[in-house]
C-alpha cells in the first residue's frame, strides 16, 4: 500500500467498524488488524488517536454520503418525487450494505459527552446534510426560510429512520416514509 492508499484504508476500516460496532466498542488494535495497516500507520496518519480517528472518518463518510444523496435527489426535479426515489433506494440498500449511508447520530449519541472534534465533526456532517435538502427544496420552488424548516425536519427524521432501522433491522420505515413525504411537503 502507498501512503495515501494506507490512511484512507484505516480511515475506511475505521467508519465500517464504528458503523457496524459503535465507537467505545472499537479498539485502535481491531481498526490495525482489520485494515491490514502497520501499527505505527496509525499514529503517523492519526497522532492525536482514537478521537482524531473517528472525526476524520465521520467526515469522509460525510462527504461520501452527501455526494451520493446529491446525486439521488438530483435525478428528479420534484422535490416530493426526489425525496421518494431516495427513499426507496435507502430501504433497498439497507440490507446489503450497498451505499454508504451512515447514521451520524448514533454516533453522536454514544459519544455526548465528548466536547472535542468528534462532536463538532458529527454537527457538521449533520448540517451539511441539512443544507443538502436545504437546497434541494429551495430549487423545487420553496422560499427559504421553509426549506430551512423542513431540512432540518428531514435530516432529523432521517436519523431517527436509521436509528429504527437498524434497532429492528427492519428498513419499512423508509418506505412508510417515502408514502407520507408528498403530503408533508404540501403542508
Amino acid at each position: 500500500m502507498t501512503k495515501p492508499d494506507t490512511r484512507l484504508k484505516i480511515l475506511n476500516t475505521a467508519a465500517e467498524l464504528f458503523r457496524t460496532k459503535g465507537y467505545y466498542a472499537v479498539g485502535l488494535n481491531e481498526i490495525i488488524k482489520a485494515s491490514g495497516a502497520p501499527k505505527g500507520s496509525l499514529y503517523y496518519y492519526f497522532p492525536n488517536g482514537k478521537e482524531q480517528l473517528a472525526s476524520e472518518a465521520v467526515r469522509l463518510v460525510g462527504q461520501r454520503v452527501r455526494h451520493e444523496v446529491e446525486d439521488q435527489l438530483n435525478k428528479i426535479d420534484d422535490a416530493a418525487a426526489s425525496l421518494q426515489h431516495l427513499l426507496k433506494n435507502i430501504a433497498e440498500d439497507f440490507n446489503t450494505r450497498k451505499s454508504n449511508y451512515f447514521s451520524v447520530a448514533l454516533l453522536a449519541l454514544e459519544t455526548v459527552d465528548n466536547n472535542g472534534d468528534l462532536k463538532t465533526a458529527c454537527r457538521e456532517v449533520f448540517d451539511e446534510w441539512a443544507e443538502m435538502y436545504r437546497l434541494k427544496l429551495i430549487r423545487s420552488g420553496f422560499c427559504d426560510e421553509n426549506a430551512n424548516r423542513i431540512s432540518i425536519m428531514l435530516q432529523t427524521l432521517m436519523e431517527g429512520m436509521f436509528t429504527f432501522a437498524i434497532t429492528k433491522n427492519d428498513p419499512s420505515v423508509f418506505l412508510l416514509f417515502a408514502e407520507v413525504i408528498p403530503k408533508l411537503l404540501e403542508s
